[in-house]
């Protein structure tokens, strides 16, 4: 049972990872990717009510608040409309205050800069990150590894 576990806990770990620096890799590459001038259809914060669990199965909720743009652009192979901020997903926020901020630079039915993939230009993003989001994902998929292959290696030790 404990190889079973152990496995899946450093198979996770290992995932994470690779999805951090994948994450990390496009976003290095979107800096590099040409743009078209687009306009902004559409700003605003969504509220996503969510439940989960405790450790002790009792339901509870809490809000999370979603930046949204949509806007249009047009590249070669045609007309395009997104709403993908950044590469990857577009994070939610505990407060309403921190996803206003991240929308506040657009404006609806004024133009932006739309960054579009060159070899899949309905792939777009109109803002980079600074790499935080990508760095945070390997940093916890690093954490999530060494956390399980040091339970791993002490419940095999205390075992033997």
């Amino acid at each position: 049972m404990f190889e079973i576990v152990f496995s899946i806990l450093m198979v996770g770990g290992v995932g994470i990872i690779i999805y951090g620096f994948f994450q990390l890799w496009l976003s290095n590459r979107s800096k590099s990717w040409p743009y078209v001038m687009g306009v902004v259809l559409e700003k605003t914060v969504e509220k996503k009510i969510c439940s989960s669990r405790d450790q002790q199965g009792n339901r509870y909720s809490y809000t999370e608040y979603v930046p949204v743009v949509e806007y249009r652009y047009t590249t070669e192979s045609g007309e395009h409309i997104s709403n993908r901020i950044y590469v990857g997903w577009n994070p939610n926020y505990d407060t309403k205050k921190e996803a206003t901020e991240v929308i506040a630079p657009f404006s609806k039915g004024k133009e932006t800069k739309v960054y579009y993939n060159p070899k899949d230009d309905s792939y777009s993003i109109i803002a980079h990150t600074g790499n935080l989001k990508e760095k945070a994902i390997i940093f916890f998929g690093f954490l999530f590894t060494t956390m399980a292959g040091g339970i791993g290696a002490l419940i095999y030790f205390l075992e033997n």
